[in-house]
């Protein structure tokens, strides 16, 4: 049977929300594998079809992240699981595949408990103390607000704190985002 078919098996048998996810994922295996029957993929073929996704352009014509290129690898893995399971292939083989999860991005923000922080320990008889406090503040909430779609109320809470401070490069930098 050809990768293609079982993939359209596959897809019979996947809940409707997760269809969008393995139509882009298993048609670039698929692809890659070439009209390749599903029974002669090899564990080989999965760690070539890695390589590819890690050189290869995006639609966007930028590589892949190794987010996407680990969400793609995911979802090959879990068909060739199903595959094996309704007898498709004699041999998993994505069983010794080893996907550890890809290094995420520190955090560059504060928490609000942080912030709270930050905010206890301040100099209340220091003006300079006091208005850096507020500006923080201030900052603080616009991530609150972008957060829950309240742009032009964020964008306001911005605008004041260039104008308290018109020298302030954050404030600055995500009144340009």
């Amino acid at each position: 049977m050809k990768l293609e078919e079982a993939l359209a098996l596959y897809l019979k048998e996947t809940p409707p929300k997760l269809q969008a996810v393995y139509r882009i994922a298993v048609p670039k295996f698929a692809h890659f594998m070439a009209g390749i029957e599903i029974a002669e993929v090899t564990s080989q073929h999965l760690l070539d079809f890695q390589q590819d996704l890690l050189w290869r352009m995006s639609p966007t014509g930028k590589l892949y992240k190794s987010n996407s290129v680990d969400q793609f690898l995911r979802r090959v893995r879990r068909f060739l699981r199903w595959a094996h399971a309704q007898g498709l292939i004699a041999v998993d083989p994505s069983a010794n595949l080893l996907l550890p999860r890809p290094i995420q991005p520190t955090r560059s923000l504060l928490s609000w408990e942080e912030l709270q922080e930050l905010f206890s320990v301040l100099d209340h008889d220091d003006a300079q103390q006091l208005r850096d406090a507020v500006l923080l503040r201030l900052l603080a909430e616009t991530d609150v607000y972008v957060k829950y779609g309240l742009r032009d109320k964020a964008v306001d809470h911005v605008k004041k704190v260039c104008a308290r401070d018109p020298n302030h490069l954050e404030a600055h930098e995500k009144l340009k985002g």
